[in-house]
């Protein structure tokens, strides 16, 4: 029998009290990351792949990586902190892949949106904003691998991703952006994205436990209303109390 290929797909949720890097490089080093969250900055350490949107593709990938035009483009809506962070350490060389997500093409929702009606008989819910970068990526390895993953042959685990109707905050986007999004779903809909993560969760396309975790030092999970925790990820907090 084959091995069985865990991904962990890393978002920008940020934790302060909670020390998470050696938990989750416990558990896989094919990682998933996006746009501007660096690695080893309590999210675990490992590089493997990494999604940018069509902005920071152009601004780090495309265009020489330059102090003074990152902050003129992201000031307005990324923390200086972060963005002089990023110019200072970011190593394009550490990633085995690194692609661009244009989540403005329409294609990608068409192409997601398909799919859910697919799988589920037009029961499971669908999108109907740009799918942010980290939430694409995630599905679109889901449709590639729809088969493995049914099978058990790939499990798909998710990190750092908002599920519940909090304002979903990120460790280098400011604050007042993220309440904006949240409130007017200018660009992106956030409701719908925890609406679709919960159903590939309850359908077992996805594993959302370690996005239940507690923002405290005894790496707790939080109930989260209609979600059920893997007996997975319950052992592996357990080995790392």
């Amino acid at each position: 029998m084959s091995e069985k290929k865990t991904i962990l797909f890393i978002g920008s949720k940020p934790y302060v009290n909670a020390r998470l890097t050696n938990l989750l490089d416990s558990i896989t080093k094919n990682t998933v990351r996006h746009n501007m969250a660096l690695p080893d900055r309590n999210n675990g350490t490992y590089c493997d792949k990494l999604y940018l949107c069509n902005h920071l593709y152009l601004n780090v990938i495309q265009k020489e990586l330059c102090k003074k035009n990152m902050l003129n483009v992201y000031s307005d809506e990324y923390k200086k902190d972060n963005i002089l962070d990023f110019v200072a350490n970011f190593d394009k060389n550490k990633y085995t892949k690194i692609d661009l997500l244009d989540g403005t093409n329409n294609v990608y929702r068409t192409k997601v949106n398909n799919f859910l009606t697919l799988i589920s008989n037009n029961t499971a819910p669908k999108l109907t904003k740009q799918i942010r970068t980290g939430m694409l990526s995630l599905l679109l390895t889901i449709i590639k691998n729809a088969e493995e993953i049914k099978n058990g042959k790939i499990k798909i685990l998710v990190f750092g991703y908002s599920i519940t109707s909090e304002v979903r905050l990120s460790s280098y986007v400011k604050d007042s952006v993220c309440e904006l999004i949240h409130k007017t779903h200018r660009i992106h809909n956030p409701a719908e994205e925890v609406s679709v993560l919960h159903w590939l969760h309850k359908n077992k396309y996805i594993d959302l436990s370690l996005c239940m975790l507690s923002d405290n030092k005894n790496l707790s999970i939080s109930a989260v209303e209609g979600l059920q925790p893997s007996k997975k990820i319950l052992n592996i907090l357990k080995e790392h109390r």
